[in-house]
C-alpha cells in the first residue's frame, strides 16, 4: 500500500485548510469562500486518492 503517498497528500490537505482558517479568522475569506475552497481541497484529496488506489497492483 503506498502508504508514502496517502501521508504526503493528508499532509497536503490539512497544511490547505490550516490556510483556509486563518483566512477566516483574519477575515480574509468569508464563510461561503471558506466553504468554496473546503469543497475544493476535498475534491482534489479525494482525486489524488483515486489515482493512488487506481496505480496499486492488481
Amino acid at each position: 500500500m503506498p502508504l508514502k503517498e496517502m501521508v504526503q497528500a493528508y499532509v497536503n490537505f490539512y497544511a490547505e485548510m490550516d490556510k483556509v482558517y486563518d483566512g477566516l479568522i483574519s477575515k480574509d475569506l468569508t464563510i461561503g469562500m471558506a466553504n468554496q475552497k473546503r469543497f475544493e481541497l476535498n475534491e482534489s484529496l479525494q482525486k489524488q486518492f483515486n489515482v493512488i488506489f487506481n496505480d496499486l497492483p492488481k
